[in-house]
């Protein structure tokens, strides 16, 4: 236990800091990814006729093929926006369709502006208890820059974290050990000491692999923030909504 800084006790749990997930757990998307990009696509001549449905499987294998090529949105090797230049043009070529750069520069823009992101209605007063109640707070997320530089400040939301870890930056990501580590390290700077052990945190996420198991098996507690009602195995400790963890 770090000397001078009790461990903050809820009923569930006691800790001295929280990490937290981006996606799905204090914000999302505002639109549905497939819907953007073809609503953006179609102003720079895509066939109107093109359903995002249809989009979206050609989406996720680019996006999945991107990643497995370039790790971490191509941390250390190239910009955040050039990664995703290797998701927009490979989906919809593989549609019949080559996107002009001007389709690609405007969809990258989009999602820098934070009134596309929809922020959930618990994030803020979540975070303001836990820095109420003591917990040091940082943010553990698979993104980049867009979210560090644009979106969490633009939110509101960067005012209470201690810090912002994200894949891109860190050059690794959930659900490696890696990221957790890097994460550790970060949270142990706020102390005196310059250390916090992983049981001392807990981490709240959206997923069970890359947030709940991939935290635990590092040695951090978790939760598992369950927004939209997915089936999760009964073992897991499972909350609706963010307030509910600090209950």
């Amino acid at each position: 236990s770090v000397p001078g800084y009790p461990m903050l006790r809820c009923s569930s749990f006691s800790a001295k800091a929280l990490t937290l997930d981006c996606t799905g757990t204090l914000f999302t998307f505002k639109y549905p990814i497939p819907d953007t990009y073809v609503e953006i696509a179609k102003k720079h001549g895509l066939s109107q006729a093109v359903e995002s449905t249809k989009y979206w499987p050609h989406w996720k294998a680019a996006y999945n093929v991107a990643c497995a090529r370039y790790p971490c949105f191509g941390s250390g090797t190239q910009s955040y926006d050039e990664f995703w230049e290797h998701v927009i043009g490979p989906s919809f070529r593989a549609m019949q369709w080559d996107p002009p750069q001007r389709c690609l520069d405007e969809i990258v823009q989009f999602y820098k502006d934070p009134k596309n992101y929809l922020m959930y209605p618990d994030t803020i007063p979540f975070l303001k208890s836990a820095k109420e109640m003591g917990f040091k707070l940082g943010v553990i997320s698979n993104s980049g820059p867009v979210y560090s530089r644009y979106i969490i400040p633009g939110l509101g939301i960067g005012q209470y974290l201690d810090f912002v870890l994200t894949s891109y930056e860190a050059g690794c990501q959930k659900p490696t050990c890696d990221m957790f580590r890097r994460a550790q390290t970060e949270a142990g700077q706020l102390f005196e000491s310059g250390h916090i052990e992983p049981s001392e945190i807990l981490h709240v996420g959206d997923d069970l692999e890359l947030d709940y198991n991939a935290a635990r098996s590092y040695g951090f507690q978790a939760v598992l923030v369950n927004r939209t009602a997915q089936s999760i195995p009964s073992e897991v400790w499972t909350v609706e909504s963010l307030e509910e963890v600090l209950k």
